[in-house]
């Protein structure tokens, strides 16, 4: 595959000449593991440290997909003008399925990777509301391209955007008695999201630091393998905040994600001071009732617990057979969870123990946090 990858990087640099890459200097960040079934790759020209243009290249029908709707969003980003003042995204720049390999260059965004750098430095006191005015500032350019479409939450759109995520949930993760009770109470009995007016946005829906780069007027933002619809709010700016980690300690010591989840909602402390200043003033510029943001809240860390299982379901080849109006025995999902490689791992938001999502046993033993509800 690398050969062909080669192969076509070269006829396109020798069209283009505005590019003075490298085609030895090629950076593999994975190999042919998982359902994706190829790589990506980072070329380098012959000067500068950061990468010009991004390979990406899968054989597989799945690996294809996710690269296909990566490379679509890039067209459509294009489109709505997300580069038009500077690079806040990577640039398509061509596509190719040629002997069963699909390949898609892109530009590279220039800065150094966010999650590479402690956070002692770029979330010290000191500099901590200068990042998040970046953060947010690339938030808001997006809605500004997209549009916010203001909807009503009716039966339909609730049971959808909700229950179904819920129903998912209770048949995938092994809940305590507790854990049941509370969710069910929260959406199917006293359901704070019905028929409520919120303003549905477009998500980037893995917007953590391990898929920015920090450039000096700005942040930018890759990685982009989910459809751009418009979705229930808050998502991308509560995954950013429960992606990072606190308190820092230094590069290869700082806290788990899981802690780090705790200390940045839970705790008093001049991170949270800054997510709660942050959050109340999205609120505010987007007509978010701040007493339903609790329930978004839950409902994300759902969502993406969900998808976190569905990732390992895709990744382990594991067929899921699911009827959200029936129970699935939890000696079942036992069985389902033995054959996931590795369900432990120490990974931003749904962090999995024993087929429980964490950060929701958190919210039903500790309640939501303080911020959210005063």
């Amino acid at each position: 595959m690398l050969n062909l990858i080669k192969k076509k990087l070269t006829s396109f640099v020798t069209e283009h000449n505005e590019f003075d890459i490298d085609p030895e200097r090629i950076v593999c960040l994975e190999g042919s593991d998982g359902l994706i079934d190829g790589c990506c790759c980072l070329v380098f020209d012959r000067v500068n440290s950061f990468p010009t243009i991004v390979v990406k290249a899968a054989r597989s029908d799945y690996g294809k997909s996710v690269y296909k709707i990566d490379f679509e969003n890039l067209l459509l980003l294009e489109k709505k003008g997300m580069n038009k003042y500077r690079c806040l995204t990577p640039s398509p720049l061509v596509q190719w399925d040629i002997e069963d390999v699909y390949i898609t260059l892109q530009t590279a965004i220039p800065g150094q990777l966010m999650k590479n750098i402690r956070g002692a430095e770029f979330f010290s006191p000191d500099n901590i509301s200068h990042s998040i005015e970046m953060i947010m500032a690339w938030c808001s350019q997006l809605q500004h391209r997209f549009g916010v479409k203001s909807q009503s939450i009716s039966g339909d759109i609730y049971e959808h955007e909700v229950l179904t995520s819920l129903k998912k949930f209770r048949n995938r993760f092994i809940l305590s008695n507790q854990e049941r009770i509370f969710l069910n109470t929260v959406f199917e009995k006293d359901c704070p999201l019905l028929n409520i007016e919120l303003p549905f946005m477009v998500r980037h829906s893995d917007f953590c630091t391990a898929n920015m780069v920090i450039q000096t007027d700005g942040i930018g933002v890759f990685d982009w393998e989910y459809p751009l619809q418009h979705q229930l709010p808050l998502l991308d700016l509560l995954f950013f905040f429960s992606s990072v980690r606190f308190p820092y300690t230094g590069l290869r010591g700082e806290s788990t994600y899981h802690d780090s989840f705790l200390n940045v909602y839970w705790e008093k402390n001049y991170f949270n001071d800054v997510l709660v200043g942050c959050l109340r003033n999205y609120c505010e510029t987007f007509s978010i009732d701040w007493d339903i943001v609790p329930y978004l809240f839950l409902i994300f860390l759902i969502q993406i617990a969900n998808r976190k299982f569905e990732n390992f379901l895709k990744t382990n080849g594991t067929e899921e057979t699911l009827n959200l109006e029936s129970k699935v025995a939890d000696e079942e999902k036992r069985e389902i969870w033995k054959t996931f490689q590795n369900p432990d791992k120490n990974v931003p938001f749904a962090c999995i123990k024993n087929g429980v999502s964490k950060n929701i046993e958190a919210i039903t033993k500790k309640g939501f946090p303080k911020f959210m509800v005063n």
